[in-house]
């Protein structure tokens, strides 16, 4: 044994940053902890994509990431994710009107008064109005 491989070997079950030197087995409690996580991710996002729930871009990232860190992860479905995470940028967050009439946040997901998601409403102007000064100007 060289005096690379006996530094950085594994002992016990301790996790060091070379794992190919290592034979690491992760805990089965780990390994359901994690599974539980990709089915709640599978589920937020098929409840996104069906329009049930709205995500936010912070939301939808906790999703791609989570799935970014399995070991057979699908290029096709996480490219699907990163398209929704830039079709939802900052330009198109925006206080929205509900069909009920009431002005919401741009951070509502959902109006407070009859449930709408912020799909359903329109956009609200936010332009700040030109005043006119008709002072004293003679």
């Amino acid at each position: 044994m060289n005096e690379f491989s006996s530094r950085f070997a594994c002992t016990g079950h301790y996790f060091h940053t070379f794992t190919r030197f290592c034979k690491f087995k992760i805990s089965n409690t780990l390994r359901r902890k994690e599974r539980r996580r990709r089915a709640i991710a599978r589920r937020q996002w098929y409840l996104h994509k069906t329009g049930k729930i709205c995500l936010n871009s912070a939301s939808l990232i906790r999703v791609r990431n989570i799935f970014t860190k399995h070991h057979s992860r699908d290029s096709n479905f996480l490219s699907r994710i990163r398209s929704e995470i830039h079709k939802m940028t900052s330009e198109e967050i925006y206080p929205w009107v509900c069909v009920c009439g009431r002005l919401n946040k741009k951070t509502a997901m959902t109006c407070v008064i009859c449930w709408q998601p912020w799909t359903c409403g329109t956009k609200h102007d936010v332009t700040p109005k030109q005043k006119s000064y008709g002072g004293n100007a003679q």
